[in-house]
């Protein structure tokens, strides 16, 4: 039975209250422009939108996950993917000192810069799990994929995503 219309606003008011930022967060780290990804948050929403009818209770994450996902796998196929930069973050940095700012800046753009360097069927994958707390079967479900092969390409992307940060220390190390 569809919602009536005051109460499918009221819900999609929710989620975009719910899901607004963490859902932009993951399309960046996917590599999107941040103009890029409010043009597909945007589509998410009006997805969930005129989804609203179909969206069990619940299931409100994975399906926002899933669309967002989808949308900027097309998005970027259409433009070039960009480096992720401290923008990700839109919140204050609540540092208490210049140089704890600073440092956390840094370290978020080095963080963002290796995800950069994996490929995009291993980061979507590690995005999902390490940084948005997704379960295997909830990214199976948004990449269409059996949890076995969720569970390998999260093995690997670990595994590369540890060889990027190896690469990093050499590189500061420099020749010996």
């Amino acid at each position: 039975m569809p919602l009536p219309c005051e109460a499918r606003r009221a819900r999609i008011r929710d989620l975009v209250a719910n899901y607004h930022d963490p859902v932009w967060k993951f399309v960046r780290h996917l590599g999107a422009s941040a103009a890029l990804a409010d043009e597909v948050v945007q589509e998410v929403f009006l997805v969930a939108f005129r989804r609203a009818d179909d969206l069990r209770e619940g299931s409100e994450r994975a399906f926002l996950f899933g669309t967002a996902f989808r949308t900027a796998r097309h998005a970027l196929k259409k433009h070039h993917r960009e480096p992720v930069v401290e923008d990700v973050d839109r919140a204050a940095d609540l540092a208490p000192n210049p140089e704890e700012s600073l440092d956390r800046k840094q370290t978020r753009e080095l963080a963002y810069r290796l995800l950069g360097e994996l490929d995009d069927d291993l980061r979507a994958p590690f995005v999902m799990f390490e940084l948005e707390g997704m379960s295997m079967h909830d990214i199976g479900r948004v990449m269409g994929l059996p949890i076995p092969t969720v569970g390998s390409r999260l093995r690997r992307a670990r595994e590369a995503f540890r060889a990027c940060v190896q690469r990093h220390k050499s590189r500061l190390r420099g020749p010996l």
